[in-house]
């Protein structure tokens, strides 16, 4: 995926939050997970939950991510600890479980 596609893509109200280092999000991410197209597929199949604004962009990629690896026959933990890294991480040099026991059901 480019930046072109991407601001193609997705609402007309988000276009100005399209950036080259979300791109590389969503880059990444498809290759870490080796999706092959499916969490592109998927950032813009559910586009239309970012009309309201509720949701930052960062989150909603984030959230599409943690679903495509579920979507994909993970467990929820499994998935959040693939999308989360840095937060699973984090928790660890914490000392506390790697993830906390309601954060992948959320």
């Amino acid at each position: 995926m480019n930046l072109e596609q991407l601001k193609l893509a997705l609402p007309k109200s988000k276009k100005g939050q399209v950036s080259q280092e979300l791109v590389d999000l969503i880059n990444e991410a498809e290759t870490r997970g080796d999706f092959e197209g499916f969490l592109e597929d998927n950032v813009i199949s559910y586009q239309s939950i970012l009309q309201d604004g509720r949701y930052k962009i960062h989150d909603y990629v984030k959230a599409i991510e943690y679903g495509s690896y579920y979507l994909n026959g993970d467990e929820q933990a499994e998935s959040f600890v693939k999308t989360f890294p840095e937060k699973v991480k984090r928790r660890v040099l914490e000392g506390k479980s790697s993830y906390a026991s309601g954060a992948p059901a959320m």
